[in-house]
């Protein structure tokens, strides 16, 4: 519960270089995913099509892990 004479801090106040690290890094996988799966063809399907739902996974995955966190850490009274 908030105090009468004290702000709200937000969500990622001060932590704009390792927001934006994160951004790359993730960003990066899922654009590797597209890549990897400009390779998938009848004669080539698994290698492709397993390494693109692997990144595709990591880069959905791993934000949807951690604002679900974050959320759990803001409810806490």
């Amino acid at each position: 519960m908030q105090r009468p004479n004290s702000h709200a801090t937000h969500s990622g106040e001060g932590h704009l270089v390792s927001n934006l690290i994160v951004f790359i890094i993730l960003m990066a996988c899922f654009l590797g995913a597209l890549y990897a799966f400009s390779f998938w063809s009848l004669d080539n399907a698994f290698i492709p099509g397993l390494i693109g739902m692997g990144l595709f996974a990591a880069a959905f995955f791993i934000p949807k892990q951690i604002m679900g966190n974050m959320e759990k850490r803001t409810r806490k009274e």
